[in-house]
């Protein structure tokens, strides 16, 4: 498992029903706006979370503008934006009204929800959002049980380098479907309910997945932890999950410099190569025969250094940045893989 180290941005957290707060990056990939709006329970977490997708552009060059208004839900003011985070929202759908939700909808066709747990809990007053995401919330168990999560998502972005073993104490919510089936959708993490005696059971019981729209391409994240703010603070878990979505969701992990092709080889050359990270410096190694090339690059494409050799081969990287994401593509005659990986 890594451990982000992020950099703290001093800033209000105090968001009037008119206010805006923004955190701003130097030349932004892109920009996020988290909305914080409650028509119902008010989640004691929400400034954490608000700071930390604040520290997270800071650290990871996307600005942040943070509010609990539903103003900012105009056709105009969100084509600014490629994210919006539903940061512990209750009722969200009353929260706005029908033109707002037109715009959110149409918005989001083409681009990234990121819901954080109470973001479901819409009291059946938004079908077309529930729909979009997936599920409705139902209820949730007793207490703050610490449960273990089976991994489901092994091979996604959004669960690279976040660990397969996860135990998490959390408010663990049931829904009133399973979200399994419904298409573009995958299951990230599901609890086990052997280790949850106090939760209400689905029988499965997934509580964190990714959902790609078929139709349009616009792209899902929600996750069902986040109740208290240690989710935001100081859980190495959730927070090396939650930049992942950030990335995948904003569709900002794709290498913008092009690989050159390697030479064919006699043998299959690694398609994928072995990634382990140190204190600002990755270790690349290809551990098969044949041609092969890398690229470690920013993620608005900068270059930060380029190989290409045959045979088995390690390279070390170094000079990297701690807290940093960045993009390591491998090609070989086997083929071309490209991931994202953040140095602790």
């Amino acid at each position: 498992m890594f451990q982000a180290r992020f950099r703290i941005l001093a800033v209000s957290l105090a968001v009037s029903a008119l206010s805006l707060v923004q955190a701003r990056a130097q030349n932004p990939a892109f920009r996020v706006l988290v909305f914080s709006g409650t028509g119902g329970f008010v989640h004691d977490c929400i400034p954490a979370a608000n700071k930390f997708m604040q520290d997270l552009g800071a650290a990871n060059n996307f600005t942040v503008d943070v509010s609990n208004a539903a103003s900012v839900f105009t056709a105009a003011n969100l084509a600014k934006y490629k994210v919006i985070v539903w940061n512990n929202t209750t009722k969200p759908g009353s929260l706005l009204n029908l033109d707002q939700r037109a715009a959110f909808l149409a918005w989001a066709k083409t681009n990234g929800y990121f819901g954080l747990h109470a973001a479901l809990d819409t009291e059946g007053s938004w079908p077309e959002i529930i729909d979009w995401v997936g599920v409705q919330f139902s209820s949730h168990g007793t207490g703050m049980p610490t449960v273990r999560l089976d991994p489901e998502g092994k091979g996604s972005e959004v669960t690279a380098g976040v660990g397969d073993s996860v135990k998490m104490d959390e408010e663990w919510y049931s829904f009133k479907s399973n979200p399994r089936g419904i298409p573009g959708l995958k299951v990230l993490y599901a609890v086990d309910e052997s280790t949850c005696p106090y939760c209400v059971k689905m029988g499965d019981h997934p509580v964190a997945w990714i959902r790609e729209h078929p139709a349009t391409g616009g792209r899902v994240f929600y996750m069902a932890m986040g109740h208290m703010p240690y989710v935001y603070q100081n859980h190495a878990f959730s927070k090396k999950l939650m930049l992942n979505a950030m990335l995948w969701v904003a569709k900002a992990g794709t290498p913008s410099v092009a690989l050159r092709p390697a030479r064919p080889a006699g043998a299959e050359g690694a398609a994928n190569a072995r990634v382990e990270t140190g204190v600002a410096s990755l270790t690349i190694a290809f551990p098969e025969e044949g041609s092969h090339s890398l690229l470690v690059s920013t993620l608005q494409g900068k270059r930060i250094a380029a190989r290409q050799g045959h045979g088995r081969a390690s390279y070390a990287i170094g000079g990297l940045q701690s807290g940093m994401v960045y993009s390591v593509a491998s090609h070989s005659s086997a083929g071309s893989v490209s991931k994202l990986v953040l140095i602790p």
